[in-house]
């Protein structure tokens, strides 16, 4: 039967008419996309998940600043330095930290990695002459050494930095085979984040302490070099206490440490989104044959 239509028979009809025509076909292309599901879940390789939640620590800001701890706001828009550090988790600057270490690109890119010849190289797979020739279509390497542009992609996509919630906390994820270099990995990309940041904040705060101090000696207004020193004075202040301060900009609420047993891909999930796939498949073939012999 094609899928046509005739000026007594409505199209809704007709389609589910189609269909139950090549049942046959749609219902093959359902179990072999099943049992690829099924297969892809018995050889995905489970992981543990751990995560941090954070929120904004105030108690580094200047000695006029009212607000004190954590800043229950949800006001996303407004660009403050823990909004800074939760950009820098998975920012270039983070990411090229993590590249000048050896030993820890090693175990990100354990794969890659042959310690008996002891040089980066390109995993064999039978996905690679697919992945070499899309990457003739876009002009691109298929593979190139593990670099600090390869971790930044990395993070982009292995650590899920979760929207704020009412309160203004954050949820910072990641899940590894190993439990262990899962949370120190995950903790060591907090804390270079919150270092990247207060590294920025330190360097424009430096350029504005000297350009206050070259003002205030080129003031002589006496009540304009008051309100500068007053300036003056809180700009040194805020750098003093962020340079004590070890949980600015932002403050550690809950930390998630991995289970005892690690965590699969989810099981019905992926089989039913492999069923539908294979209907939607299985239709597409059964409407490009009908339309092929009825030409």
């Amino acid at each position: 039967m094609s899928y046509e239509t005739n000026a007594s028979e409505h199209p809704i009809v007709a389609f589910f008419s189609f269909i139950g025509s090549q049942k046959r076909t749609l219902l093959t292309t359902m179990f072999i996309f099943m049992l690829l599901g099924i297969l892809y879940v018995i050889m995905a390789t489970p992981t543990y998940p751990v995560s941090v939640t954070v929120g904004e620590n105030t108690r580094a800001t200047p000695p006029d600043n009212r607000s004190v701890g954590l800043v229950l706001t949800r006001d996303t828009t407004k660009v403050t330095d823990y909004s800074l550090f939760l950009y820098s988790i998975s920012s270039h600057a983070t990411a090229e930290v993590i590249a000048s270490d050896p030993e820890l690109m090693k175990q990100l890119f354990m794969n890659e990695w042959n310690p008996e010849t002891g040089r980066w190289e390109r995993p064999d797979g039978p996905l690679n002459p697919l992945k070499d020739w899309l990457s003739d279509l876009k002009g691109t390497k298929p593979w190139y050494p593990p670099d600090a542009y390869r971790v930044e992609t990395f993070l982009k996509n292995q650590i899920d930095v979760s929207d704020p919630d009412q309160f203004g906390l954050t949820t910072i994820s990641y899940k590894n085979v190993d439990p262990e270099f899962a949370m120190n990995f995950l903790m060591k990309v907090v804390n270079i984040a919150r270092g990247t940041v207060i590294e920025s904040i330190k360097a424009d705060l430096d350029k504005q302490i000297n350009y206050l101090a070259s003002k205030i000696t080129e003031q002589s207004n006496l009540s304009m070099q008051q309100a500068l020193i007053r300036e003056w004075n809180d700009k040194t202040a805020k750098q003093a206490t962020i340079q004590d301060s070890d949980s600015y900009p932002a403050i550690i609420i809950d930390i998630r440490q991995p289970g005892a047993f690690p965590i699969g891909p989810p099981t019905v999930i992926i089989v039913v989104a492999a069923m539908l796939l294979g209907l939607f498949v299985g239709l597409l073939i059964a409407m490009v044959r009908s339309a092929y012999r009825n030409r």
